[in-house]
């Protein structure tokens, strides 16, 4: 349907622009001829200075008339392009949450029904509860992914920094967001690494970056953290094995509802709010975060913020 209505537009400024050519060309021929047929009954012996003039005229005032209509219609072309695809990734988005609003309330409907219906020893008991846990930490991010994605867009989000050991700080969550990763996820840590931060905003980046490794690597992916310390800066490289991402979609994967690959054949899970919430985090805090593709496999952040 989308593609339909790309479609009926291209065709739409192709007919315009057809029609407005054509309309000038019978334009330019009419002022011809009545600048012929004035040359002709003022001074019939300077015709063919008269005609030079003519068509000096005429081809200056539609030459500009032309890339003044080309750049317009290129604009308007564009910004309806730009419009219909962030209509189609805005319809995306809303069925993407829907479906990954679902799969934790079935979880946690599920597991609820069990310990009501079941006899269960204490393991049981335990491993179920722990399964709740997570179904609700998993809810509770997507929602709050959404509310802090409103907030960005509406322009009315902001971050209270304070100079914070962030070293400090990952080393005693990291555990807790990387416990969904059945490899060894890799810590290194220079000391002293403090920071500009809001610990509660910088936590939000942590666990997109962590949740983007794991829904294009798997539980098997290699989750890594190094950190550098700068004159002015730290440096905070997050990487993962998982899938490269196609160079041509580096440039657009932190825009709001951006999800790489083709949507009709992706397999992946995701709202496409993650990375777009990560890199208005970052920039609310003065810094930077860029993203390339590792030499072997998997991607690598790099996330710059001030220093304290």
């Amino acid at each position: 349907m989308e593609k339909l209505r790309w479609h009926k537009s291209f065709y739409l400024f192709g007919l315009l622009f057809i029609y407005v050519l054509a309309q000038f060309i019978w334009w330019a021929t009419l002022l011809y001829r009545q600048s012929v047929e004035i040359a002709l009954l003022k001074n019939p012996s300077n015709l063919d200075k008269a005609i030079s003039d003519s068509q000096f005229m005429i081809f200056g005032e539609g030459a500009v008339f032309l890339i003044i209509l080309l750049v317009i219609i290129i604009y308007a072309f564009r910004s309806l392009n730009a419009e219909l695809n962030l209509a189609l990734r805005q319809k995306n988005f809303l069925l993407s949450i829907s479906h990954e609003l679902k799969t934790p309330i079935a979880s946690i409907k599920s597991i609820v029904q069990t310990l009501l219906k079941r006899e269960l020893d204490k393991d049981q008991q335990k491993k179920l509860l722990l399964g709740l846990e997570n179904e609700n930490q998993r809810l509770g991010g997507l929602i709050e992914n959404v509310f802090v994605a409103q907030k960005i867009t509406n322009g009315k989000f902001s971050v209270p920094t304070k100079d914070q050991n962030l070293g400090e700080f990952i080393s005693q969550n990291w555990g807790q967001w990387t416990k969904a990763f059945n490899q060894k996820p890799e810590l290194d840590l220079v000391p002293n690494l403090k920071a500009k931060v809001d610990l509660h905003a910088f936590e939000l980046v942590m666990i997109n970056l962590a949740n983007n490794a794991f829904k294009y690597g798997g539980s098997d992916t290699i989750f890594r953290c190094s950190t550098q310390n700068n004159p002015k800066s730290v440096v905070i490289k997050v990487s993962n094995t998982g899938s490269e991402i196609p160079a041509k979609e580096l440039d657009k994967i932190f825009d709001l509802f951006y999800r790489v690959g083709n949507e009709e054949t992706r397999k992946t899970k995701g709202t496409g709010l993650g990375l777009y919430i990560c890199r208005s985090i970052i920039k609310e805090h003065g810094g930077n975060i860029k993203v390339e593709n590792n030499l072997n496999r998997g991607v690598t952040f790099e996330i710059t913020l001030p220093s304290a």
